[in-house]
């Protein structure tokens, strides 16, 4: 029976990526049709979950890898973005992948076009904010944790999930290098003075921020974002 059984047991892993390829394709396809059958402005909300805003088009990962360059030339190398937003998403992709999205979205932006971007701010200076959004590091001796690949000796301090932790200096520097114009509007300073200047929703909605009063885990105060909008120059 073994015999038997264990070619099937073998099978499980290629049909089941066998699955997810094949869904991916026609998730990319789907969504390159959206983009070609599209009219007016062309906003787009990267890593939006279940967010849907009047006006905009909501993207997720099985849609539109935002580290593939290749993926934004299909879908924007004939018709190019307006806006593009995306609110606490770049913290879960590397440095190097910051670098290789804000590439592609200043290539798929038209000129004038405005890129807006919230992320944990690297530079507040609550201590347990910090703890909470920084890449996750193990420490000893705590209660066993939730995540498999952590021994039960240690406890997550920080988000497993985060491979990044961004300041107005290191985003800015970063957005310039890709060829944008910098405009904060949400930010502490190294010295740990908040500057909130958030205007408007006008290029995407962001609700992690102070202006909004945006609360949560219980940090007993208003919980910030750094925010950036970067606009590609030329318009």
């Amino acid at each position: 029976m073994k015999k038997l059984i264990r070619p099937v047991l073998d099978l499980f892993p290629f049909l089941t990526n066998y699955r997810t390829r094949r869904w991916m394709r026609l998730s990319e396809e789907q969504f390159h049709k959206r983009i070609q059958q599209h009219t007016g402005p062309l906003n787009i909300i990267i890593g939006a979950m279940n967010s849907q805003y009047p006006g905009w088009v909501s993207t997720n990962w099985n849609e539109l890898d935002m580290t593939k360059g290749h993926q934004w030339k299909r879908y924007f190398s004939e018709k190019k973005c307006d806006k593009i937003m995306l609110e606490h998403v770049l913290e879960h992709i590397s440095e190097e992948d910051i670098a290789r999205f804000l590439a592609a979205a200043y290539a798929s932006l038209k000129s004038g076009g405005t890129l807006r971007i919230a992320v944990p701010d690297g530079y507040n200076p609550d201590e347990r904010y910090i703890d909470f959004v920084k890449p996750a590091v193990p420490r000893k001796g705590q209660e066993k944790s939730e995540y498999p690949w952590v021994k039960p000796t240690d406890k997550i301090i920080g988000d497993p999930n985060h491979k990044s932790l961004l300041n107005i200096d290191s985003l800015s520097a970063a957005l310039q290098r890709a060829g944008f114009e910098v405009h904060p509007l949400e930010y502490y300073t190294p010295e740990g003075g908040l500057v909130a200047n958030y205007p408007n929703d006008d290029n995407g909605v962001i609700y992690r921020t102070v202006s909004k009063d945006f609360r949560c885990y219980d940090f007993g105060k208003t919980f910030n974002s750094l925010i950036i909008d970067a606009v590609k120059p030329g318009a």
